[in-house]
Protein backbone atom coordinates (compact mmCIF):
# COMPACT_ATOMS: atom_id res chain seq x y z
CA UNK A 1 0.00 0.00 0.00
CA UNK A 2 1.19 3.48 -0.86
CA UNK A 3 1.52 6.45 1.53
CA UNK A 4 -0.83 8.33 -0.69
CA UNK A 5 -3.50 5.85 0.01
CA UNK A 6 -2.76 5.75 4.07
CA UNK A 7 -3.17 9.62 3.65
CA UNK A 8 -6.35 9.56 1.72
CA UNK A 9 -7.92 7.24 4.62
CA UNK A 10 -11.18 8.23 6.47
CA UNK A 11 -10.19 8.35 9.53
CA UNK A 12 -13.00 6.73 12.37
CA UNK A 13 -12.94 7.07 16.11
CA UNK A 14 -16.16 5.49 17.71
CA UNK A 15 -14.45 5.40 20.64
CA UNK A 16 -11.12 7.63 22.40
CA UNK A 17 -8.67 6.30 24.97
CA UNK A 18 -6.80 3.81 26.46
CA UNK A 19 -5.20 1.78 29.30
CA UNK A 20 -1.23 1.39 29.49
CA UNK A 21 -1.11 -2.42 29.46
CA UNK A 22 2.57 -3.55 28.36
CA UNK A 23 5.88 -2.03 28.13
CA UNK A 24 5.45 -1.00 24.40
CA UNK A 25 2.71 1.88 25.80
CA UNK A 26 5.27 3.41 27.47
CA UNK A 27 5.68 6.34 24.67
CA UNK A 28 1.82 5.74 23.18
CA UNK A 29 1.56 8.84 21.05
CA UNK A 30 -2.07 9.20 22.35
CA UNK A 31 -1.38 9.68 25.61
CA UNK A 32 0.94 12.28 24.41
CA UNK A 33 -1.20 13.92 22.15
CA UNK A 34 -3.93 14.34 24.66
CA UNK A 35 -1.62 15.80 27.22
CA UNK A 36 -1.17 18.60 25.00
CA UNK A 37 -5.06 19.11 25.04
CA UNK A 38 -5.67 18.72 28.69
CA UNK A 39 -6.94 15.08 28.01
CA UNK A 40 -6.58 12.32 30.62
CA UNK A 41 -6.05 9.41 27.54
CA UNK A 42 -7.06 6.89 30.52
CA UNK A 43 -10.81 7.66 30.21
CA UNK A 44 -12.42 6.21 27.70
CA UNK A 45 -15.58 8.08 25.94
CA UNK A 46 -17.10 7.69 23.28
CA UNK A 47 -15.84 9.42 20.06
CA UNK A 48 -17.25 12.68 18.44
CA UNK A 49 -17.19 10.56 15.06
CA UNK A 50 -19.83 7.96 16.76
CA UNK A 51 -21.88 7.92 13.69
CA UNK A 52 -22.73 5.80 10.76
CA UNK A 53 -20.38 6.22 8.34
CA UNK A 54 -22.35 7.66 5.38
CA UNK A 55 -21.84 6.80 1.58
CA UNK A 56 -20.82 10.37 0.96
CA UNK A 57 -18.43 10.35 3.65
CA UNK A 58 -17.03 6.40 2.89
CA UNK A 59 -17.94 5.49 -0.89
CA UNK A 60 -17.17 1.60 -1.05
CA UNK A 61 -13.91 0.51 -1.06
CA UNK A 62 -12.59 2.83 1.12
CA UNK A 63 -9.48 2.98 3.16
CA UNK A 64 -10.88 3.26 7.06
CA UNK A 65 -8.40 4.02 9.88
CA UNK A 66 -9.84 2.56 12.96
CA UNK A 67 -9.89 3.48 16.19
CA UNK A 68 -6.46 4.93 15.98
CA UNK A 69 -6.95 7.10 19.18
CA UNK A 70 -7.99 3.34 20.87
CA UNK A 71 -7.33 -0.13 21.59
CA UNK A 72 -10.45 -1.51 19.55
CA UNK A 73 -10.72 -4.73 22.22
CA UNK A 74 -11.03 -2.33 25.10
CA UNK A 75 -13.55 -4.10 27.67
CA UNK A 76 -15.13 0.01 28.52
CA UNK A 77 -16.11 -0.12 24.78
CA UNK A 78 -17.89 -3.47 24.11
CA UNK A 79 -21.08 -1.94 24.28
CA UNK A 80 -20.57 0.48 21.73
CA UNK A 81 -19.83 -2.76 19.01
CA UNK A 82 -23.40 -2.24 17.57
CA UNK A 83 -21.73 0.90 15.17
CA UNK A 84 -19.28 -1.38 14.23
CA UNK A 85 -21.56 -3.78 13.41
CA UNK A 86 -23.75 -1.24 11.47
CA UNK A 87 -20.84 -0.11 9.21
CA UNK A 88 -19.81 -2.72 8.19
CA UNK A 89 -22.55 -4.05 6.27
Amino acid sequence: MQNKEIEKAIPWNPWHGCKKVSVGCKNCFVYKMDQRYGKDASIITKGKTTYELKDKDCPPHSLVKLCFSSDFFIEEADAWLTILVVFYR
